[in-house]
């Protein structure tokens, strides 16, 4: 199994401390986010990292050629292409293996490695009060965006599995350095293809560090798991 941390974020929100540090090397604790990450899909059993880099790429580039360890694939993109698009280039240039991505500035401490093998494509879910996701009683995915049919509570937690069967079908689909949505261009296609998609409730702290308020209860919240 392959992992990959989409890192290629601006981090506009989280100025002035992103004018000169690239977003997944902000500091949470004493580590930067992407560090934390980075041993997350280790933990899960991931044998190999995909990371891209587009704000201050050549600073990301080189932290993470230093202080990651080796079997790192890293992408500079020039423009922004999304998350998935990020995906896209990394997945052809990798032979057919399942995929475990990690978006790079989400802090998540629940254990992620019960999603690997449990469908097609499984989306890890946090109930963090976004309600953009509906699951049914089996756990598939029944709606996921601005759902319109409920406040569940539940809330994609930019945490996927992708067996190899559905990295297959995706490498052929949309050409290098495209921008790809991850709902529009991939999840909704999957679903509509055949695959099961399904969601995972996990329970833990998350946060999607895209704010200064973010950052603060991340902080905080180490601060007091570590008093």
């Amino acid at each position: 199994m392959r992992g990959f941390i989409p890192a290629a974020g601006f981090g506009k929100r989280l100025l002035p401390i992103t004018r000169d540090l690239p977003k997944p090397l902000v500091k949470v604790g004493d580590h930067p986010l992407v560090s934390l990450v980075y041993e997350k899909l280790i933990s899960a059993g991931v044998r190999s990292v995909g990371i891209n880099f587009s704000h201050l790429a050549l600073q990301g580039i080189d932290f993470a050629r230093r202080e990651l360890p080796p079997l790192l694939h890293i992408y500079r993109e020039s423009t922004p292409i999304g998350a998935f698009g990020g995906v896209n280039n990394f997945i052809k240039n990798i032979s057919s293996e399942s995929l475990l991505v990690h978006n790079g500035d989400i802090f998540f401490d629940g254990e992620i490695d019960g999603i690997i093998g449990k469908s097609d494509i499984t989306l890890v879910a946090v109930k963090n009060g976004k309600s953009d996701m509906i699951l049914g009683d089996s756990g598939e995915l029944l709606e996921i965006g601005f759902a319109e049919s409920g406040e569940t509570g539940l809330g994609y937690a930019g945490i996927v599995y992708f067996s190899y069967e559905v990295i297959n079908w995706l490498r052929g689909l949309y050409a290098a350095n495209t921008y790809v949505s991850f709902i529009e261009d991939i999840v909704l296609p999957a679903k509509k293809y055949g695959f099961r998609v399904t969601g995972e409730v996990i329970p833990g702290f998350w946060s999607d560090i895209g704010t200064h308020e973010e950052l603060k209860k991340v902080q905080k919240y180490l601060l007091n798991i570590d008093n």
